[in-house]
């Protein structure tokens, strides 16, 4: 729609419609912390679930991988949200271990703030970082990290297995740490994300997404 930004044409869009819709999507929390106001926008909307993709709770390593949004910024946020939207729109995220410069301090603190009872979250996924030996005749994709790993500190192996001597830190390590979190983190998890449109596909009701693990 000519003059308005996406989360703007999306609830002209949508609220114009004789029926109500609902959906799930992928969300930036730096763009609705910028633009708080398009939190009611999307939910008026119809938004039930979400996934930001948060990566880190590190500065240094936020900075590294261009997410701009500090910390306690985060949190406040997502603290906002989850006051704003409870009961209403369940939020997922992802967190990754073993950037350049997270530590087992870190993870031991990151660790703390996802199982908090209090935690905002409906949902949190904690994974190890994966990088993949650039590959001679096979094409260059990947991660800047997979790409350029000498320049952030990274040396990756064979089968795939890194380093990064300057933290202390393997894919062992990291994947160890990622898991232990998981496992405690699991039975914490709500239905969320794109989740809820399959559960809501067999016949649950959206009131009870809300609500159920």
């Amino acid at each position: 729609v000519e003059g308005l930004n996406f989360v703007e044409a999306i609830h002209k869009l949508f609220t114009s419609l004789p029926f109500k819709i609902k959906f799930s999507c992928y969300l930036r929390l730096d763009l609705i912390n910028k633009y708080p106001h398009q939190a009611d926008l999307l939910q008026e909307a119809g938004m039930v679930g979400n996934f930001f993709g948060i990566e880190t709770l590190n500065k240094q390593s936020g900075v590294a991988i261009g997410k701009g949004l500090a910390p306690n910024k985060v949190k406040d946020r997502l603290y906002w949200l989850g006051e704003k939207w409870k009961d209403k729109i369940n939020m997922g995220a992802g967190i990754i271990f073993g950037l350049p410069y997270d530590t087992i301090e870190y993870f031991q603190e990151a660790k703390e703030w996802i199982l908090q009872k209090d935690n905002p979250l409906s949902s949190i996924e904690v994974y190890p970082l994966v990088l993949f030996k650039k590959q001679k005749d096979k094409g260059d994709y990947g991660s800047e990290f997979s790409l350029n790993p000498e320049i952030y500190g990274y040396e990756i192996h064979s089968n795939n297995y890194w380093t990064l001597k300057s933290q202390g830190l393997d894919t062992n390590i990291v994947t160890k740490y990622a898991n232990d979190v998981m496992q405690e983190r699991y039975m914490m998890n709500k239905v969320s994300e794109f989740s809820i449109m399959t559960q809501q596909n067999v016949g649950i009701k959206i009131e009870d997404l809300m609500k159920c693990k």
